[in-house]
């Protein structure tokens, strides 16, 4: 599990917040949300959700809701009403996965927990892929 995704995670994603030229923020999200589903379902598999991923997790999804949330009060008058209610719903869903995975930081997970708790995040971050898709090809990002 400490492999390619677990650098993708811990490089990738807070890096990507960091850097001066930085994606759409629909575009951002849905990479946030792809990479969150495919590590908790690595962590399904695996049994376990080691806290330092957990954090890397929790602060990129709240950033990328963050900034989907900032995008959509800048730009929300010139987003089709039905493209900016499933972009509302995809920041919620963001938020929920950086609240689910804190968590795991929050306290000592038993296997079976950890893989239930990795169950939800799949879940959750699999709406916003879902619901992020829809927009992303709405809005042209």
């Amino acid at each position: 599990m400490r492999g390619r995704l677990c650098q993708k995670v811990a490089k990738g994603l807070l890096g990507g917040a960091m850097q001066a030229d930085r994606p759409h923020p629909v575009s951002y999200a849905l990479t946030v949300a792809r990479a969150c589903a495919e590590f908790a379902l690595e962590a399904m598999n695996q049994r376990s959700f080691p806290k330092p991923y957990a954090s890397a997790l929790s602060v990129a999804a709240e950033d990328a809701a963050t900034r989907l949330g900032e995008f959509l009060s800048a730009q929300g008058e010139t987003i089709a009403p039905d493209a900016l209610k499933t972009a509302s719903l995809a920041r919620t869903d963001l938020e929920a996965v950086a609240q689910i995975t804190m968590l795991i930081i929050a306290n000592d997970l038993a296997p079976k927990a950890a893989s239930f708790v990795a169950r939800s995040v799949r879940y959750t971050a699999e709406h916003a892929v879902n619901r992020l898709s829809h927009v992303e090809e709405a809005i042209g990002a």
